[in-house]
């Protein structure tokens, strides 16, 4: 070996905190993060899923797929929209999943199978979120990212340390053992010690990791935790079992694997090989959704000359799930934002700074319809309005969309909510003073009209930190008032490094009418 058992671990985890190229990375980790807890609002998910335009495409691909959108003529464009469609358990699952089918097409050393890793965890995943649910175990949405996370020790290694990893198999070759065996000799540590090291690192939920060892000889003193790791457990070895060569062995362990499942989980075998056979199918459209060839996922099918067996059987079952290779053609999301109408990728994807076409597309109007769609359901005004900013960004083509609140005790309105570059760091600056002697301030909290600005911006220059100009750099500036009960309480800014076209204008009105009709519809 060419490192010492005791450093491997430490090695590893150094390697992953200096990569260019993380296994993880930090949006897909907060996504992952803020998605756990039920008191994160929909606009900070939103805002980092924007930032990432691969993930963004990824996501409205899902919320537009039939099991999320029974409505394909009125497909979902904002992410404000495709986040509560599809939950945040799912949002969490997404973001892990697309992170690990990335790694399917890196390059790395002959013998280093990433995408045999990933396919077993994506099978693992869906099996497991699929026999909690049919077990009825408690927060069992938590299973598929759990289940994913118990491959990404075994990712790592691979990604950073392939001759560990060659070690480790070889080892596997040689002494007939299983990984947890032979990662074990090799690398001086458990395989959870490693699964726990990465996710700390990388800051995932202490309850999305699910690293105990499962006792089956206590199985009826299980406390439903307990019943998790063991449903973990228990799909990773039927995942790693299918995904393995065909024989006797084989064929065995897994009448073991379903024979342990049954007793322990008292459920019929039957029952058990179906829930295996609906998890593997969902594994493949999964595997279309994140851009994942579904042919990593195919079992070897056994000799055609071998007497049928339960394994051998399910495995003919599962290969009918994937689909024959499409011809060669360009995918929608690899097109450029206007080449391609109708698809979530093009007409969601963020606009070129200083780039706005001469006329507008009706991607807005979509944007608009969703926002009445949320009013009419249950309306809240974070959701309101970071759909209309979202809209303004995404649909209309402005640079900077803020949300400016009056705050009365300091006298001037700061901004709460922003999206485009940078906006992450103005909003901690981003003021408007209360001045009477500013007349576009005062037209603002007078009248119920948005504004039109053009350089100079003499008059807005003096309640305005000199920083926002010079960082945002507009060329003209669209204002427009929030009011409830005849006062202004908040403003909505875009901005355009180009004169803002007409129907960037009539868009902008519009947004602002929708808005206070939220806002006013909230207040009664």
């Amino acid at each position: 070996m060419t490192l010492f058992k005791q450093t491997i671990l430490d090695q590893l985890y150094q390697k992953i905190e200096r990569h260019d190229l993380p296994i993880l990375r930090q949006s897909a980790a907060r996504v992952m993060t803020l998605a756990s807890s039920h008191e994160t609002e929909v606009n900070a998910l939103a805002h980092i899923i924007l930032q990432d335009q691969p993930f963004t495409a990824r996501l409205l691909k899902l919320a537009n797929s039939f099991y999320y959108n029974r409505l394909p003529k009125r497909p979902v464009l904002s992410v404000t929209r495709a986040v509560m469609l599809v939950g945040y358990s799912a949002l969490r699952d997404l973001s892990l999943a697309s992170e690990f089918a990335e790694f399917a097409q890196r390059r790395m050393p002959e013998g280093v199978n990433l995408p045999h890793i990933i396919a077993k965890a994506f099978i693992a995943a869906n099996q497991a979120s699929d026999l909690g649910k049919a077990l009825g175990l408690p927060n069992a949405e938590m299973l598929f990212t759990s289940a994913l996370l118990r491959s990404i020790g075994e990712l790592a290694l691979a990604y950073h340390l392939p001759t560990v990893h060659l070690e480790i198999h070889a080892s596997m070759v040689q002494d007939r053992c299983s990984y947890e065996e032979a990662h074990s000799r090799i690398v001086g540590a458990d395989s959870r010690d490693a699964v726990k090291g990465v996710c700390e690192i990388f800051h995932i939920p202490n309850d999305l990791i699910s690293v105990l060892p499962v006792d089956w000889d206590r199985c009826e003193q299980w406390d439903p935790w307990e019943k998790h790791h063991a449903v973990i457990d228990l799909a990773n070895q039927i995942a790693t079992n299918l995904l393995s060569a065909p024989s006797a062995t084989t064929d065995k362990e897994f009448n073991g694997l379903i024979e342990r499942a049954s007793k322990t989980f008292k459920i019929e075998p039957s029952t058990l090989t179906v829930t295996v056979k609906s998890a593997f199918h969902k594994s493949v459209r999964l595997a279309d959704v994140i851009k994942l060839d579904p042919n990593h996922l195919r079992p070897t099918q056994a000799d055609s000359q071998d007497p049928p067996t339960l394994r051998n059987e399910l495995v003919d079952a599962c290969l009918s799930f994937i689909p024959p290779p499409p011809p060669s053609q360009p995918d929608p999301e690899d097109r450029p934002a206007s080449g391609h109408e109708g698809s979530p990728a093009a007409v969601c994807a963020a606009p070129q700074t200083g780039e706005h076409p001469p006329l507008l597309s009706l991607d807005y109007m979509n944007f608009l319809m969703e926002l009445s769609a949320h009013m009419l359901d249950k309306p809240n005004f974070n959701t309101i309005m970071n759909l209309v900013l979202e809209g303004l960004y995404r649909a209309v083509g402005f640079t900077h969309t803020f949300l400016l609140l009056l705050d009365p005790n300091d006298h001037q309105f700061v901004a709460r909510l922003g999206f485009g570059p940078l906006t992450d760091t103005l909003l901690t600056t981003f003021t408007i003073a209360s001045s009477p002697s500013c007349e576009t301030l005062t037209s603002l909290l007078t009248k119920p009209f948005p504004l039109r600005l053009t350089q100079p911006f003499t008059d807005l220059e003096t309640v305005i930190p000199p920083l926002i100009i010079e960082t945002l750099t507009p060329v003209e500036i669209a204002i427009g008032p929030l009011r409830a009960k005849a006062r202004t309480i908040g403003l909505i800014w875009a901005d355009a490094p180009k004169e803002i076209t007409d129907p960037m204008w009539s868009a902008f009105e519009l947004f602002i009418l929708q808005a206070n009709v939220g806002l006013n519809s909230l207040s009664r």
